[in-house]
């Protein structure tokens, strides 16, 4: 459905009243999948049955509106093609695009009047109101769960509390977040679809950057949902396993995309000092090998947090001062020993962003220095050009960790600033690399324009 919304705008003799209500129907498709899907899968995998009344009734709305949406467009459908077979000669001039946005409109009014009856309606409404009463209790107990004389022997649940201290606007804090990862979601999905598709992209560090944007929809697909129920819906609980399926998917996401970063230092740094030999050198096998690399360190060293924490016996709470499952956040939850887990955590951190960070900066020095030995300053500026995108999602992603990591394990800040820095380090790096390699990128920049240009040519 995806592909459908991109094809049908882009290409010119899709312009026509049914193809237009198929990417509608797409549309209304994918909104369909979105809502019953995480739900029902982390039933099926992670036994995670509680769900809150809210979300229950949201979900009940949407899964609704959608279908009764989609009844609508499919009779649209039927009318476009009784028009064109029994009076193909008006069929322009009555589905005129006017006529198409007034019955696609009227389509999602009569969907949502219907089925958002009036007591779910009030219902919702009441909900929203009493949100911060209710907070206030829900976190009283929690409270009392968390910092009571109890302890938990291998608990099945665990409650993420979100951003303490500011409860009583995680509701509002929550859109910002989703408009952060819907930027996300779609600039990663172009690049991975413009990538494979333009010739002119065939490249190395072009191939790493499908890599991170594929890397980056995982990071977003791991966090997201779960953090926004929060905000949205006080949908606290999780099952421990799904709790370390989070975790390990969360911190080796993040290692893969350090190692793809350092990837494509390489690459400028053959391109540069080398570059007779690039081509030889990054070769597609070489690039494949290298992908795997990453991906297999990320894998193996997170790999082993999960079970070193599965390992743990006893528990002094099943409240997680966090809105997403972290490492630290889960080993303070312990009421054993933990100097393994901790100093294991230290390990992976430096292993993978210690060891990458300090080779990016070692490759950039030689970089910089065969760049000042060019004799012409064209050449130079180009060289550094060809850089600069890299340069600048390099910076954002490990000033951002350092920021986040440092203020955890060191300062003696709120937990709330902690926890916003964390957060925006997880999910603003995916939505600004697509931006910033589009615009410092001729070929990207040069795509999307065709693309944008065309779709209002043919409006």
């Amino acid at each position: 459905n995806i592909i459908l919304l991109i094809i049908i705008p882009a290409e010119r003799s899709l312009h026509q009243p049914m193809y237009i209500f198929l990417a509608v129907l797409a549309a209304t498709d994918i909104g369909l999948c979105a809502a019953i899907a995480p739900k029902m899968l982390a039933i099926f995998w992670f036994k995670a049955y509680s769900m809150a009344f809210d979300a229950c009734l949201a979900q009940l709305f949407f899964i609704h509106t959608l279908q009764c949406m989609e009844s609508g467009i499919l009779l649209a459908m039927a009318f476009d093609r009784y028009i064109a077979i029994c009076d193909p000669l008006r069929h322009t001039s009555i589905l005129t695009p006017s006529i198409l946005g007034r019955m696609i409109v009227v389509v999602v009014i009569r969907a949502i009047v219907l089925v958002g009856e009036e007591d779910i309606i009030d219902m919702l409404l009441t909900s929203i109101k009493n949100k911060v009463s209710r907070s206030v209790v829900s976190r009283a107990f929690i409270s009392l769960m968390g910092y009571g004389n109890l302890s938990y022997l291998k608990p099945r649940t665990v409650i993420l509390i979100g951003i303490p201290g500011l409860e009583h606007v995680q509701f509002w804090i929550g859109f910002p977040f989703f408009v952060v990862c819907l930027v996300a979601l779609l600039g990663n999905l172009f690049l991975l679809i413009i990538i494979p598709t333009e010739r002119t992209l065939h490249q190395p560090m072009y191939i790493f950057l499908a890599v991170l944007a594929a890397t980056d929809l995982g990071l977003c697909f791991a966090i997201a949902p779960k953090m926004l129920a929060i905000f949205w819906f006080s949908s606290c609980s999780m099952t421990f396993d799904a709790c370390l399926t989070q975790l390990f998917f969360i911190h080796s996401l993040q290692g893969m995309e350090s190692g793809i970063l350092l990837a494509m230092a390489f690459d400028r740094y053959v391109a540069i000092c080398d570059p007779l030999r690039h081509t030889s050198i990054l070769t597609p096998l070489f690039l494949l090998r290298v992908v795997l690399m990453v991906a297999v360190r990320a894998t193996v060293l997170v790999g082993i947090l999960p079970v070193l924490l599965k390992r743990l016996q006893w528990f002094h709470s099943v409240v997680i001062v966090h809105s997403y499952c972290e490492h630290m956040a889960v080993v303070k939850l312990a009421a054993e020993d933990v100097h393994i887990n901790k100093s294991y955590g230290l390990f992976v951190a430096f292993a993978i962003l210690g060891f990458d960070m300090i080779f990016v900066f070692i490759s950039y020095i030689l970089i910089f220095r065969a760049v000042f030995h060019l004799p012409q300053k064209e050449a130079r500026t180009k060289a550094v050009n060809t850089c600069t995108a890299h340069i600048v999602v390099f910076l954002e992603f490990y000033i951002l960790a350092f920021f986040s990591f440092f203020s955890h394990r060191f300062g003696h800040v709120s937990p709330y600033v902690h926890i916003l820095l964390s957060t925006i380090y997880l999910l603003l790096p995916p939505a600004l690399n697509p931006i910033v390699y589009g615009v410092k990128t001729k070929e990207i920049r040069k795509r999307v324009v065709q693309i944008f240009v065309l779709k209002s040519n043919t409006q």
